[in-house]
């Protein structure tokens, strides 16, 4: 009886709420799916509510029992997607399609499915933002935070005239706080600044910041993060980290002003660059503007850059007036193979491994080091901007 041509389960359910009517699709959902074949006829038989003809044919007993049952199946899996979606932020289609990049058995138990979706996010953040080894294994675990790894040299894997040398086996293992996902992912910590967050519990009074200061809408964190070594190796930081809308600052400090002061610059400085208020300008002529031309590959302003100031550098010093994070400034440089070290890079080096690897904190740097320069020859810069205008 049940129309299986439709595609999603709401469509089933709905048809077969047409043809029971209400008073039997309410006893479907509530009673039929625990009651015995004895009973649930008895129920039938009782309702008088039901439709009895269908396409010119009557309904039987056996049939409208199978059709509350079907419902009742399918109600049952929908108020378990529900509850899916609610505590993972999952969409839900048609059963059974790819949901982000892990497929859901929904026959496996709640724990399962969360320790699946768990991993397959955690892997997503390594591959983005980390260097994995692919010859090797990657474990991840909700047992606590840690971080154990091992490099193992095999001289058994190339053969011929390369086996005299060696291929790296790298065997890293994750560990990551009990309930990550509500007291984590959800909170948007998963991956700040392009570190993977480990743990993180909220800390709204710490050595003498007070509520008072937190009005303003920043969060802070007492959290351990994932820092990228040199090679395939790994260690944990903790320290603090500080939220407010979108942007986060990590601090290593024993004292969490740092971390406050420094996501407050971020918050600030992109809000000047989204609301054009209050901006930098010479003569008329806006630096943000200029940046937003380089960043849109105008190759009338990047010629002209060029020409006017050869040898512009993006040093280390500008992302951190601009309140970015060591840690973050670190992890970043490792990403994208720029020169943390020594402390500047080429403009446009930077410009570009901004675009590969896009970052609020590198557009924000970026426009430090152009507002930098410009103060220096302001004659030079006017002439600069209007031809570019």
């Amino acid at each position: 009886m049940e129309p299986r041509n439709l595609e999603t389960v709401h469509q089933r359910i709905a048809a077969g709420r047409k043809l029971l009517g209400e008073r039997l699709f309410k006893l479907a959902i509530t009673q039929i799916a625990d009651a015995s074949a004895h009973k649930a006829k008895k129920l039938i038989a009782e309702c008088k509510g039901r439709k009895r003809v269908f396409k010119g044919k009557k309904l039987s007993i056996p049939n409208v029992l199978a059709l509350m049952q079907d419902v009742a199946r399918d109600h049952r899996k929908c108020q378990r997607h529900k509850r899916d979606q609610r505590f993972f932020g999952w969409r839900h289609g048609t059963l059974g399609r790819w949901t982000g990049i892990v497929r859901i058995n929904y026959a496996t138990p709640l724990r399962e499915r969360m320790d699946t979706r768990i991993k397959a996010e955690v892997s997503h953040h390594l591959r983005m933002n980390y260097r994995i080894n692919a010859h090797g294994n990657t474990e991840i675990h909700c047992n606590g935070p840690g971080v154990h790894f091992s490099n193992t040299d095999d001289y058994g894997y190339y053969t011929g005239s390369f086996k005299k040398f060696c291929k790296t086996h790298t065997d890293l293992t994750i560990g990551l706080q009990q309930n990550w996902w509500r007291d984590v992912y959800k909170e948007g910590l998963a991956c700040c600044d392009n570190l993977l967050t480990l743990a993180a519990a909220p800390y709204a009074s710490a050595g003498g910041i007070g509520h008072a200061d937190l009005d303003d809408g920043t969060v802070l964190y007492l959290a351990i993060w994932l820092k990228q070594g040199q090679g395939y190796k790994y260690e944990q930081e903790q320290g603090w980290i500080a939220k407010k809308g979108d942007f986060t600052c990590h601090s290593t400090a024993r004292h969490p002003a740092g971390a406050i002061r420094g996501v407050r610059t971020k918050f600030n400085q992109e809000h000047r660059i989204r609301t054009h208020v209050v901006q930098e300008q010479i003569d008329g002529s806006s630096t943000v503007a200029f940046l937003k031309r380089l960043l849109a590959k105008d190759h009338a302003a990047t010629n002209a850059l060029k020409m006017a100031y050869p040898g512009l550098t993006c040093t280390v010093r500008d992302a951190r007036n601009t309140g970015s994070c060591l840690p973050g400034i670190i992890q970043w440089c490792e990403r994208t193979g720029l020169p943390y070290h020594d402390g500047e890079a080429p403009f446009f080096n930077v410009l570009q491994a901004h675009l590969d690897h896009p970052m609020p904190e590198a557009k924000l740097a970026l426009l430090q080091a152009l507002r930098r320069t410009f103060n220096r020859s302001k004659k030079r810069a006017n002439t600069l901007l209007k031809e570019t205008a």
